[in-house]
């Protein structure tokens, strides 16, 4: 059980008026220890705990770098899917205007051989009406 020091010092009071030796009453408090609390920080306590504080932000920073990569890898990945759907809507896009293209010269060409005979027949009505005879 540990002590604070408050109580430390009051049993060592107290205890110094019963039994006159102090290295008798040393002794029996030692083995109660004080609480974490009343001790002051040393040196080494606190390097022990910047040592810790530190180990902990490096682990903490080296898991937000390793989110951080796999993020980016994530990302990366879905521009390049993007960018491969893209290029295949692109391709089906020029294929389909290729093809739209070439049936819009076929249909315009048989509209010009439309418009050619319905001229040649045209013309040669009116030379059957205008015919003498």
């Amino acid at each position: 059980m540990s002590l604070s020091e408050k109580s430390r010092s009051s049993l060592y009071l107290g205890l110094g008026a019963v039994i006159r030796d102090e290295e008798a009453i040393s002794e029996m408090l030692a083995h109660f220890p004080a609480r974490d609390l009343d001790e002051a920080a040393t040196k080494d306590h606190m390097r022990a705990e910047f040592a810790l504080f530190g180990r902990q932000m490096a682990d903490g920073f080296a898991d937000a770098a390793r989110e951080r990569a796999a993020l980016e890898q994530r990302m990366t990945d879905g521009f390049a899917h993007a960018a491969a759907e893209r290029a295949a809507l692109e391709t089906r896009l020029l294929d389909a205007v290729a093809a739209s293209a070439g049936e819009m010269r076929r249909w315009f060409l048989g509209l010009m051989v439309l418009m050619v005979t319905l001229a040649g027949v045209v013309v040669a009505l009116i030379g059957v009406v205008s015919a003498p005879g």
